[in-house]
């Protein structure tokens, strides 16, 4: 065929084999031309040449966008007023501190080289009485300074729980609501559920007692922050975290444990292994003996069927003793965290408000 003809003959692509009809397939990887050796040197050169501006080039980095919340709410939206405020303050007090401690190092040193030049013969004297006049001073300063952040920070804390319960409770039958920053749950009332083992510290805030209208009657309740904590190996290990329900009941049994399980961040009781498995699946177990099932009525068992775990809710221990109902509510940190630095969520809130008239309304029904 001359010259002409191949230029003139159409080129036809191939049909795939069966072969190449199956993703795995490779197909031969054609023959490279070898370019000369200095149009090969030349290219290489560009090519370096290229990568190095590239590096020179910093790539611009995107800032994150600020995630914004909508507060439906006035307790919401007063929660996020207050943190603002009260960050402002925060940061002022720190940027007041560093300049207190500026002005004091410039004292000292001011006092030191000024009259030791001047006056040599008593500049000693006066350097000494300047230096610990400026430390006493900053001394001062920053005590004044930490007390008055520290009832400003008092004041927040108070009024955001006042509010995450005056919006959780907003609807509910409750009455004569009270909390107490201030108020701490002993060790006797943490260990009286008998859930955990071996507990050496227990830390709680905001301590609440409100009076619970379930429709039969009304029950006196108590709910507080708490955290519990074991010796470890090595340091400390939490136990549970969480809100910490108590209520009466008239149940007389020998003792239920119900335990809703939940995610990898769970933290299940750790003194239930001697009791005996009621029944269980993989939403839940009950333990306690056998006699103990005729108090699990329709209505207790379908009140466990609505229970949900989940990222905020991430599990649920109730211990169900004579008289005395302990709901035990692990929560993950962005309910139980107080916000400062960034906006606050409002969802970890919506969701314990969802929670908390379901398990009122379950204690009420031990209390039959």
């Amino acid at each position: 065929m001359s010259e002409e003809e191949k230029k003139e003959t159409p080129v036809v692509e191939e049909a795939p084999t069966e072969e190449e009809e199956f993703a795995d397939f490779k197909k031969p990887e054609p023959v490279v031309e070898e370019k000369p050796a200095e149009e090969a040197a030349e290219a290489a050169t560009v090519e370096a040449a290229e990568e190095e501006k590239k590096e020179e080039e910093p790539e611009e980095v995107e800032e994150p966008t600020p995630t914004v919340f909508e507060y439906d709410a006035d307790p919401l939206q007063n929660i996020e007023d207050q943190r603002v405020a009260f960050f402002k303050d925060y940061k002022g007090s720190n940027k007041w501190k560093i300049l207190a401690t500026v002005i004091a190092l410039f004292a000292i040193v001011a006092g030191w080289i000024l009259p030791t030049q001047f006056i040599p013969n008593v500049g000693i004297y006066f350097a000494i009485g300047i230096a610990i006049l400026a430390v006493i001073g900053l001394a001062v300063f920053s005590f004044l300074s930490r007390k008055n952040i520290e009832k400003k920070m008092k004041a927040y804390f108070q009024n955001y729980y006042d509010r995450s319960y005056q919006y959780a409770m907003e609807g509910l039958p409750i009455e004569g609501f009270k909390g107490d920053l201030d108020q701490k749950l002993s060790d006797e009332e943490f260990n009286a559920c008998a859930l955990y083992d071996d507990v050496f510290k227990i830390g709680s805030r905001y301590g609440t007692t409100f009076t619970y209208d379930s429709g039969e009657g009304k029950i006196d309740c108590a709910m507080i922050d708490a955290a519990a904590q074991v010796k470890g190996k090595k340091a400390l290990e939490t136990v549970f975290v969480g809100k910490y329900l108590r209520m009466p009941n008239t149940y007389n049994g020998s003792g239920l444990v119900v335990y809703f399980k939940g995610n990898k961040r769970a933290l299940p009781p750790t003194n239930v292994s001697g009791l005996n498995v009621l029944e269980e699946n993989a939403k839940m177990v009950i333990y306690g003996e056998e006699s103990e099932r005729k108090y699990i009525s329709r209505e207790i068992r379908k009140a466990f069927t609505d229970v949900r775990t989940n990222k905020i809710l991430v599990d649920v221990a109730i211990a169900i003793k004579p008289g005395k109902t302990y709901f035990l509510l692990g929560y993950e940190d962005d309910l139980m965290v107080i916000p400062l630095q960034n906006a606050f969520n409002p969802n970890p809130l919506k969701e314990f408000k969802a929670n908390v008239g379901e398990f009122l309304a379950m204690g009420a029904l031990f209390n039959k």
